[in-house]
C-alpha cells in the first residue's frame, strides 16, 4: 500500500521500500519453507524481472514497478501467480480506460503500483472469504 501511495503522489517507488519488501518476503518464504524454497522463489523473481524488463525499456513500466512485480513470487505460491498477475493487469486496463475516458487527449499514465495493491488486496479478501478456487 505504501508503494502505491508513493507511486500515485510522488511518481516514484523508493529503492529502500523495495529492499524492505524483498527482505521481508525472503524471511517470510524461509519461515514457510526452507532455503531451497527461498532460492526457488528468488529464481522466479529474476524470471519475472527478465520478462518485464522489455516493458521497462519501452517506457510502459517504471523500474520500481518492475521491481515490485518481480517480488510477488516471494509471497504467493506458483499456482496463484499467473492469476494474480492477470488480475493486476486487468485492473490496470480498467484504470487506463477510465483515465482515457476522462482525459481523451491527455497521456494516460497509470501508476502501476496502484493496480498491484488493489489486486493483492482482492486476493487477500478472496482468500479470507474462502474463494481460493477463484484465485488458484
Amino acid at each position: 500500500m505504501v508503494a502505491a501511495i508513493l507511486d500515485v503522489y510522488r511518481r516514484i517507488i523508493p529503492n529502500y521500500l523495495v529492499i524492505a519488501i524483498l527482505i521481508y518476503g525472503g524471511a517470510w518464504d524461509y519461515l514457510h519453507s526452507d532455503i531451497s524454497g527461498v532460492i526457488a522463489s528468488m529464481a522466479y523473481c529474476v524470471m519475472v524481472a527478465v520478462i518485464l524488463y522489455p516493458l521497462y525499456m519501452t517506457g510502459s513500466l517504471g523500474a520500481g514497478d518492475v521491481k515490485l512485480y518481480s517480488l510477488l513470487p516471494l509471497y504467493y505460491i506458483r499456482e496463484k501467480l499467473l492469476i494474480i498477475y492477470f488480475l493486476i493487469f486487468l485492473i490496470a486496463l480498467a484504470l487506463a480506460i477510465i483515465r482515457q475516458l476522462r482525459h481523451p487527449h491527455g497521456r494516460g499514465i497509470i501508476p502501476m503500483a496502484l493496480p498491484l495493491a488493489i489486486g493483492v488486496l482482492i486476493s487477500i479478501i478472496a482468500d479470507n472469504m474462502g474463494y481460493t478456487v477463484l484465485l488458484g
